[in-house]
C-alpha cells in the first residue's frame, strides 16, 4: 500500500487495558487519521493492538514494530491482525525470518516505535509498564511525549500521571494531539488520500443526508459516526445546516 502520511504518532499502553484506556483509543485516534496522521505501535495486546485496528477501520495508515521476524507472530493470536496490516499497512522488524521474540528483544523495538514517531503518547502505563520505556526512548531521541492522565486511585494511570508531572503534554481529547503534531484542527489540508477512500464523504457527495440516515446506509455506530464527523467538520469537507449534513469540498 502507498504511504501518503504526513504524520506519525507512536500509540503505546497497558495489556492489560481498562475501559477507559479502550475509550479513549476508541473516541480520540479516529478523528486525528484524516488529518494525515499514521499511527506507529507494537502488536502488543492491549491498547498496542486497539490503536493498529483504529486505523484500520477508519481508513487509517499504521505501522507494527515487531520483536521477531516477519515470519513470525507474537502474541499468536494477532497473526490476523498482523495479515492486515502486512496488507494495508507496514510490518517493520530488524529481525531475520525465523527469529523468535525475546524478552530482550521488546525494549529495542520500542525504541524503533519512538524513533519513526514524531510524538509518543501513552494510553495507560502502570508504575512498571514496558510503556515507560518508550517514552524514555522518545525523550532522549527528540519526540515529544504525551500522556492520557488518569485517576490517582487507578494503577494504570500512575505511570501516565507521572510523566505528565514530569513535563508531558497531557492529552484530553484529539485537538491535543494536532497541536502536538503541529496540525491547526482548523485547517483544511485533511489528508486526500484517506478522505477519497472514506464511504462517509461519498455517501454525502450524491446529496445531503441527515446523520440519521448516514448511520443507517454505513450500518456504523452513532459514536463512530460521531467521531468521524468531528473531523471533517474542523477541517471543512461537511457543513450542517437545518439538520443536514452537507459536502462542502471533496
Amino acid at each position: 500500500m502507498l504511504c501518503t502520511t504526513e504524520h506519525f504518532l507512536a500509540v503505546v499502553g497497558s495489556r492489560r487495558m481498562t475501559a477507559y484506556g479502550r475509550r479513549f483509543v476508541e473516541e480520540v485516534i479516529p478523528p486525528v487519521l484524516p488529518y494525515g496522521v499514521g499511527i506507529i505501535s507494537g502488536l502488543a495486546r492491549g491498547i498496542d493492538t486497539l490503536s493498529h485496528l483504529a486505523a484500520l477501520q477508519n481508513q487509517g495508515f499504521t505501522i507494527a514494530c515487531l520483536a521477531h521476524g516477519l515470519d513470525s507472530c507474537y502474541p499468536p493470536e494477532h497473526r490476523d491482525i498482523m495479515r492486515e496490516i502486512a496488507e494495508e499497512g507496514i510490518l517493520l522488524s530488524e529481525h531475520a525470518p525465523g527469529v523468535k521474540a525475546l524478552k530482550n528483544f521488546f525494549p529495542a523495538r520500542n525504541r524503533l516505535i519512538s524513533g519513526l514517531s514524531h510524538a509518543v503518547l501513552l494510553v495507560e502505563a502502570g508504575l512498571n509498564s514496558g510503556s515507560l520505556i518508550t517514552a524514555e526512548f522518545a525523550a532522549m531521541q527528540g519526540r515529544d511525549v504525551l500522556a492520557v492522565p488518569g485517576s490517582v486511585y487507578q494503577p494504570n494511570s500512575v505511570g501516565c500521571n507521572r510523566l505528565i508531572r514530569d513535563g508531558a503534554i497531557p492529552v484530553l481529547d484529539y485537538r491535543d494531539i494536532l497541536v502536538a503534531l503541529a496540525i491547526d484542527p482548523a485547517a483544511s489540508d485533511v489528508n486526500s488520500d484517506s478522505v477519497s477512500r472514506d464511504p462517509l464523504l461519498r455517501e454525502l457527495s450524491a446529496a445531503p443526508l441527515s446523520e440519521y440516515e448516514l448511520a443507517k446506509r454505513l450500518d456504523i455506530p452513532d459514536k463512530e459516526l460521531r467521531i468521524r464527523l468531528v473531523a471533517y467538520e474542523a477541517a471543512g469537507f461537511i457543513s450542517r445546516s437545518r439538520g443536514m449534513l452537507f459536502l462542502t469540498k471533496s
